[in-house]
């Protein structure tokens, strides 16, 4: 016999590969979680040590020169239209790193003459088995509460490019073993006996195969980001066919699937319990006639409900009705949270839907445009009270928008979370920049009233002495639903010690006539047409020559890649709000 086909996972060659790919992995990432935990540590000791006086330069510098590159974006066609160069180093050192665990192959041959058969057949062997443990690999990157994000502190959303990139390294190792095995049993197409019963394990690797298909093709931007339900659907289908016809196919599957799917189920049921044990309360709901933004005003009871700038929760809504809440059991959305309430939250929704009743804001009445909004306070650990601003872009978000206007008292809702990165470090820097376009504005409120109540709280900890807000949206009346948010921002920041200098720049994409509305915010230039982000940055670079300078970005994938590009050359941090769902 030329070669052993029968499964033994104490000889067979390609099993101990796998294993010693998915150990070498779990050994680099240890690695650099303790890098990564080191540099934690050392950015707050030093935060700390500037607290009590110790040390007088800035916390943070400019990037390197020389590592700039890596933070460049470019656009792939069909792979990302915004991605970074270190993540295409990552790709690159990935696929290099598969080959080598599959070229390498020191398995004894029989047959000199068959060697390159020999090699060829075991290439694809091994490329299955790889493919299985890539995958196992971006099941566990999936998880949403899970070791790898207490290890590395890096969050549920941040890691989600790490979930892709295994997951297509995977099908494409995968896709490689389905090519081998139809060269060499070509024969059977030919006579039309590959689908008989004789032939099962060629099936089920078939219908493997097409489970992996099921979760590609609705992974696509598109359909993700407008028919959520699809992308979780083929998701969900697709890895029970995988891991069923996989297992049947190769019983080595379950080496490398099991750890994942005890990981992932136990989130699952975690995830379960907390969103049973908390119930979720909402306050108001508000439609914004012909602007296709729905607000909803949630409270969260129970523990594990504390927020952070820029975070996002799952949400899940129904109508009340038994078939709405079977349908809607499994059909979670993400969005970001667009403000949290540390206070009496009716107090603040008076307020906010007094001021949204009218079409200008003076800026030297900030103090009676907030008289209503009650005294700042310290945050305190309860209750979850936030906000989510939905804007209407698929079936589901359509459907929400048309209930909201017409019914709104039917809804129930579910979250789970919050998730998303807890450490923004905006402080840390002298200069802080906001980018903004579209609704890509929610997870930036919350960052900028983050910082301004560290700036009046806790001014010995913060560096700030500048914060730029550039925000880029259609026309006055959109803005005007964040208005009231921003207006409270400025009075929180007014009232520290060292108030820091905040400019305001609105760029109204719809053209009308100026002078037609009054300036809605303190300090701000409003501006028709798109913004020209080089100059912009030039601009505040050369105000702050020798100041450290952060940039917070959310907006369309070439909005992002332009102002990222252009605050990586003059030597920025830049903080891109991806939101990779």
């Amino acid at each position: 016999m030329l070669y052993e086909l029968e499964f033994n996972p104490t000889k067979h060659r390609s099993i101990v590969t796998g294993c010693s790919y998915i150990l070498t992995v779990i050994t680099l990432f240890l690695i650099y979680s303790g890098l990564r935990q080191y540099q934690l540590w050392y950015r707050r000791s030093k935060q700390k040590a500037h607290a009590v006086g110790k040390f007088n330069s800035p916390i943070l510098s400019r990037t390197y020169r020389w590592g700039r590159w890596l933070n460049h974006s470019v656009r792939i066609p069909l792979l990302s239209p915004n991605i970074d160069a270190k993540s295409l180093l990552y790709i690159l050192l990935l696929i290099v790193f598969n080959a080598v665990f599959i070229l390498e192959i020191p398995i004894p041959v029989y047959t000199q003459q068959r060697l390159p058969f020999v090699n060829f057949y075991y290439a694809g062997l091994r490329c299955a088995i790889l493919g299985v443990a890539n995958i196992s690999l971006a099941i566990t990157l999936a998880t949403r509460n899970s070791i790898i994000k207490l290890i590395s502190t890096k969050s549920f959303d941040e890691v989600m490019p790490l979930h892709r990139w295994h997951a297509t390294m995977g099908l494409t190792e995968i896709a490689i073993h389905v090519s081998t095995q139809l060269y060499g049993h070509f024969p059977l197409f030919q006579t039309g006996t590959f689908f008989i019963a004789e032939n099962g394990d060629l099936i089920s690797g078939f219908m493997a195969t097409i489970g992996l298909l099921c979760i590609f093709l609705g992974s696509r931007d598109y359909i993700r980001r407008r028919y959520f339900e699809v992308f979780y659907i083929s998701h969900v289908f697709g890895i029970l066919l995988f891991i069923g016809a996989g297992f049947t196919h190769q019983y080595a599957v379950i080496i490398f699937v099991a750890p994942s799917v005890f990981l992932y189920f136990s989130d699952r049921i975690i995830r379960a319990v907390r969103t049973w044990t908390s119930p979720t309360k909402i306050i108001d709901v508000s439609a914004f006639s012909q602007k296709d933004i729905t607000q909803i005003v949630f409270a969260k009871d129970g523990l594990y409900t504390k927020a952070h700038p820029g975070q996002f929760v799952f949400v899940s809504l129904n109508d009340g009705t038994r078939l709405s809440r079977f349908v809607n059991f499994f059909n979670w959305h993400p969005f970001t949270l667009s403000e949290v309430f540390y206070r009496n939250v009716s107090e603040v929704l008076d307020h906010d839907k007094e001021t949204a009743t009218t079409t200008s804001h003076h800026y030297n009445d900030i103090d009676s445009e907030i008289g209503k909004r009650t005294s700042v306070v310290k945050k305190e650990d309860g209750p979850l009270k936030a906000s989510v601003h939905i804007k209407s872009l698929g079936n589901m978000t359509r459907r929400l928008h048309c209930q909201a206007s017409n019914e709104p008292q039917r809804l129930k809702m579910r979250i789970d979370g919050p998730y998303g990165s807890t450490a923004t470090a905006l402080e840390m820097n002298q200069v802080v920049t906001f980018f903004e376009a579209g609704i890509g504005i929610t997870p930036s409120l919350t960052m900028f009233r983050d910082l301004v109540e560290k700036c009046a709280h806790d001014p010995l900890m913060v560096h700030t002495t500048h914060i730029y807000f550039i925000w880029v949206t259609a026309s006055i009346e959109i803005a005007q639903i964040f208005i009231p948010q921003l207006l409270q921002s400025v009075h929180i920041a007014n009232g520290a010690v060292n108030p820091p200098k905040i400019t305001f720049q609105l760029y109204l994409t719809t053209r009308l006539p100026m002078g037609i509305y009054e300036n809605p915010l303190p300090h701000c230039d409003v501006i028709q047409g798109r913004p020209n982000s080089l100059d912009i940055v030039s601009r505040i670079d050369d105000d702050h020559l020798n100041s450290s300078i952060a940039a917070q970005v959310c907006g369309p994938a070439d909005f992002m890649r332009e102002v990222n590009n252009s605050c990586n050359a003059r030597g920025w941090r830049v903080r891109q709000e991806t939101f990779e769902f």
